[in-house]
């Protein structure tokens, strides 16, 4: 995900460890603590929402993110990604914890 002058460029989306949000807010040059300020929220709203702790990206990042950028960072664009990414990293989180990934499940009778 890239931000050019036209907008968001969601194409180059991946699974990655960076969630959507912190893609954007790194891309912007922006820090964690400066987000906070500037939408008046705790850095760890920022911290949590970058974690995919809240279901839903809160309103004030989106538009503090959005007055940063110079132009409207659209919920329908990236809540979707927000939303994949969770679940991605949860199922990757699910298999890292599966003790038997790669290995044959032994039958107990």
């Amino acid at each position: 995900m890239t931000i050019t002058d036209e907008g968001l460029d969601l194409t180059e989306y991946l699974l990655t460890e960076e969630s959507p949000l912190k893609r954007v807010r790194r891309s912007l040059n922006i820090t964690q603590v400066a987000l906070a300020d500037k939408a008046h929220v705790s850095r760890m709203v920022v911290i949590r929402a970058e974690q995919g702790l809240y279901s839903t990206i809160p309103d004030r990042l989106l538009v503090e993110l959005s007055k940063v950028a110079g132009y409207a960072i659209p919920r329908r664009d990236i809540q979707p990604l927000y939303e994949s990414w969770q679940r991605d990293q949860r199922m990757l989180q699910e298999w890292v914890n599966d003790p038997f990934v790669g290995r044959e499940r032994t039958k107990f009778r």
